[in-house]
């Protein structure tokens, strides 16, 4: 399927360089096996130990919009996106249309400029490029100056897409877990990551801010299972919540921890995950707080919570 990109503004990864620079072996030609980030003991665990998530990742379920959603929990995750190249054709009618080459990124998880959310970036071929793989950020500014293809121009266009260690499944709520079907370009080694698809994002490829409302009667544990770590609802797993996603699509949610009305109804009191009393934040705050809510807290944890777009799958 073809995807019209925008062009927005054109420019180099940084200053140009002399052409008498050796050459980084990490352009290869198409059908040339790239390692897997495992094939390196030092990355591989950088990775294992910050992707924040391991064995299967659960499916969550909490409510949004007076009904019941489903989301997994990815971990604290910053407010920018980081850059992901994506090598691209261009129509003459200037459509761009991905070539199937695995995207580029420049940072691992763990390090400083790392973040789950990409922010795209066309790299467009020339007549010269013939299917060549361009394995690392660092090889980007080499395919510009051989004329494999133009330099980077920014899109409008932002993905959730998180890095994963190489055993990391996904709980999907039907079937056995599923593993991650893409892989990036990093540092000539291939990273899984789980593509949650497409997002908002703002100027300065800054993250929209969504609030996640973490409810529990007044001086009482929050109506969750995952964070009490017991089966409220007694229908066999430990999943199951009463947290309220407000409308906003962004998957970087704040926790809001907010106290309600010791008499409200529950997961707990209906025995069934899929009802509640609050399944909707309008019923917190209509825009100040309703007659529920006791107490708000709104904190500095933010996390990656993409929302199950499909049943069955991601």
């Amino acid at each position: 399927m073809k995807l019209a990109f925008v062009f927005l503004a054109c420019g180099c990864l940084g200053p140009r360089v002399s052409d008498e620079l050796a050459a980084s072996g990490d352009i290869v030609p198409a059908g040339t096996a790239i390692p897997a980030i495992d094939s390196d003991s030092q990355d591989a665990a950088t990775l294992a130990a910050n992707d924040h998530v391991a064995g299967v990742v659960p499916l969550l379920s909490a409510f949004a919009g007076g009904t019941q959603a489903h989301a997994w929990d990815f971990g604290p995750a910053p407010t920018f996106a980081t850059p992901m190249f994506v090598v691209v054709t261009r129509a003459s009618d200037g459509t761009l249309t991905p070539t199937g080459h695995p995207p580029i990124v420049g940072a691992l998880a763990g390090e400083p400029t790392y973040s789950p959310f990409c922010s795209m970036y066309a790299l467009v071929v020339t007549d010269t490029y013939h299917g060549e793989l361009i394995t690392s950020a660092t090889a980007i500014e080499e395919a510009v100056r051989d004329g494999l293809v133009e330099a980077p121009v920014a899109q409008p266009l932002a993905y959730d897409r998180p890095q994963v260690a190489s055993d990391v499944t996904l709980d999907v709520g039907v079937g056995p877990p599923i593993v991650p079907s893409a892989a990036f370009y990093y540092e000539h080694k291939t990273v899984p990551y789980f593509d949650f698809g497409e997002m908002s994002i703002g100027e300065h490829v800054d993250v929209p801010i969504a609030l996640r409302y973490v409810l529990a009667r007044d001086g009482q544990e929050p109506l969750s299972e995952p964070v009490r770590g017991v089966d409220m609802d007694h229908d066999g797993d430990a999943v199951d919540s009463n947290d309220v996603f407000d409308g906003a699509a962004s998957p970087l949610r704040r926790t809001v921890n907010v106290a309600v009305v010791t008499s409200l109804a529950s997961i707990d009191t209906s025995n069934n995950e899929t009802i509640a009393d609050v399944e909707d934040a309008a019923q917190l705050f209509d825009p100040q707080p309703t007659a529920v809510v006791i107490a708000v807290d709104a904190t500095d944890e933010l996390r990656n919570y993409p929302q199950q777009r499909t049943a069955g799958g991601q």
